[in-house]
């Protein structure tokens, strides 16, 4: 398996670590979720797993919490509206208006 390298970047509408509030609780366990299911590739656990499976989802949830509470960012936190702003303004710049041919 390949590192991320440098040429890795944040999905596309995932603002980055560093924008006030965007992990919370719920967003937390559902990408643990998410994470369980792909490791055990199992979408829905059978009722003999469901048991380990909750237990895993839990154990990640709570490590990405331990993670997160962790990370020390020194750069000031960023507004979800003021970067969805200034990426609407990136785009019209780089993609014009499709009436212009």
């Amino acid at each position: 398996m390949q590192g991320l390298g440098a040429s890795w970047r944040y999905p596309i509408g995932y603002p980055g670590p560093r924008v006030v509030g965007v992990l919370r609780t719920k967003e937390i366990r559902a990408s643990s979720l998410q994470f369980v299911r792909k490791l055990s590739g199992f979408a829905r656990p059978s009722q003999a797993n469901q048991l380990a499976f909750d237990r895993a989802v839990d154990q990640v949830t709570e490590a990405a919490r331990e993670l997160l509470a962790s990370l020390v960012i020194n750069a000031p936190p960023r507004d979800r509206t003021v970067e969805a702003a200034k990426a609407r303004a990136r785009a019209a710049g780089r993609f014009p208006a499709s009436g212009a041919r």
